[in-house]
C-alpha cells in the first residue's frame, strides 16, 4: 500500500515535511499500530530550503484489513518549528 503526503509552509522553510508516520490496522472497534516510521531513519521523509514538500512511501498490508495513518508533519525555519497531526481516511488492503 502507498502512502503519499504533502506539506505546506508559509514561506521558505529549512526544513519540511513528516517527522512520524504511524501506520494503524484496525483490529475489531480498536486501532493498533502495525508499524511506525520515524524521519531519524528515513531522511528523505523531509526536504530542505523548500515552501512545500510531497513524498510517497509503501507498506506491506494484509487483504481485508482496514488501514489508516496519522501522520505528524513538521515544518521549521530561522522563526522556530511547528508540528501537526492529521490522520487520513480509513482504507481496505485488497
Amino acid at each position: 500500500m502507498e502512502i503519499s503526503y504533502s506539506v505546506e509552509g508559509t514561506g521558505i522553510m529549512t526544513e519540511i515535511g513528516a517527522q512520524k508516520i504511524l501506520i494503524e490496522k484496525k483490529t475489531g472497534s480498536a486501532w493498533t499500530t502495525h508499524e511506525t516510521l520515524y524521519s531519524a531513519t528515513n531522511p528523505d521523509f523531509y526536504g530542505n530550503n523548500r515552501y512545500t514538500y510531497a513524498h510517497a512511501v509503501t507498506f506491506t498490508g494484509v487483504g481485508g484489513t482496514i488501514y489508516r495513518v496519522p501522520l505528524t508533519a513538521y515544518a521549521a525555519n530561522d522563526n522556530g518549528s511547528d508540528t501537526g497531526t492529521v490522520v487520513s481516511t480509513e482504507v481496505v488492503c485488497r
